[in-house]
């Protein structure tokens, strides 16, 4: 979550400049961000490099990603991080049949029941965020219906739902910041913060649950995030910011 929160205090200090010059730290700032990001993704060769890698996407350094991943990407990794990189590969496709043939794999390992890696495709097929298919909606809604556990699978397969503008999606997840487990809290945060089709009232759920969350838990840092990238409180949006940037010291 720190490479998330790297890349969140140099968007959000961009975004506030409404359009001015950039100062000179700030620039120093985001060019060193950048550099340590390729430097952790050439030298982590696994989930932490995947991470760098999107991040490296956030802030629009396509081509560097590529430059990292190289002409083979499945030679990137092992079988163990395979669907990280095609989330990346995905996310960094220059059309849209390129990102079809990765969304594919995406899917295929999902519905595949026997897949070792289905719920991290899963979970890559949210973030990759294009409009699932109608096999993978069947999916996610059978595994809504047949189960009551608030796992992985499940905040996942609601995210895919939001995708979809199901309503009930989006109620269920003002019922998760509500929850007693710090790690659903911590999921909700994060997937709301990146659901960009938001429903009226959700940023008052966020706000009233950030409200709510103790400073202790990492689920406050992530609401934290959230806050700041839906920019759902922006009069004290600096103090957010600082917050974070805190946090990292």
């Amino acid at each position: 979550w720190i490479i998330s929160s790297l890349l969140l205090v140099c968007l959000s200090r961009l975004d506030n400049l409404n359009g001015g010059q950039i100062p000179s730290e700030i620039e120093e700032a985001l060019s060193w961000a950048e550099a340590e990001l390729v430097a952790i993704a050439d030298r982590e060769r696994n989930w932490v490099g995947i991470h760098a890698l999107e991040a490296l996407l956030e802030l629009g350094e396509r081509e560097k990603v590529l430059s990292v991943i190289g002409t083979a990407p499945e030679n990137f990794s092992s079988r163990e991080y395979r669907v990280g990189v095609w989330r990346v590969m995905a996310l960094a496709s220059g059309s849209r049949e390129e990102q079809s043939r990765w969304v594919g794999k995406l899917e295929k390992s999902y519905l595949d029941k026997r897949s070792p890696d289905r719920i991290q495709a899963l979970e890559s097929l949210c973030k990759v965020g294009v409009m699932p298919s109608i096999r993978v909606i069947r999916s996610v809604s059978d595994k809504l219906l047949s189960s009551r556990e608030v796992d992985a699978e499940t905040m996942y397969s609601l995210w895919i739902l939001s995708r979809a503008n199901d309503s009930s999606a989006f109620d269920a997840f003002s019922e998760l910041f509500e929850s007693t487990d710090v790690e659903v809290r911590r999921r909700a945060g994060y997937i709301v913060s990146r659901i960009k089709n938001q429903r009226p009232g959700m940023v008052n759920v966020l706000m009233n649950a950030y409200a709510a969350e103790s400073q202790d838990t990492i689920a406050y840092w992530y609401l934290n995030c959230a806050i700041l990238k839906l920019n759902a409180d922006p009069e004290n949006f600096p103090l957010l910011r600082d917050s974070l940037e805190s946090s990292l010291d």
